[in-house]
């Protein structure tokens, strides 16, 4: 959510442009040290906005994807703004996979 202002870049300039989104629902590189350190794990833990209202805010679209399955579905476009929003399961870590 930091760059959600180059969203309006995109849209007055009318880039054709496709961003990933891997939304864990928190600030999963902070999880580790705050279970080392035995701190209350939902200071990290955030709700996104509706990504896909945000990509049409911005005159674009968009897809969330939570299985592998999804990812078969999606079919990219040639043009505009498209958000692809994946969901993760924040207790995984992509690197043991």
């Amino acid at each position: 959510m930091m760059s959600a202002q180059e969203l309006d870049t995109i849209r007055l300039h009318h880039l054709d442009v496709t961003i990933v989104i891997m939304n864990d629902a928190q600030y999963g590189s902070e999880i580790k040290y705050l279970k080392k350190l035995g701190l209350n794990l939902e200071v990290a833990q955030q709700l996104m906005p509706d990504i896909m209202l945000l990509a049409k805010a911005f005159g674009g679209d968009g897809v969330i994807l939570e299985t592998e399955h999804d990812l078969a579905k999606v079919e990219l476009p040639l043009s505009g703004l498209f958000l692809v929003e994946v969901r993760l399961d924040p207790e995984i870590n992509p690197a043991n996979i």
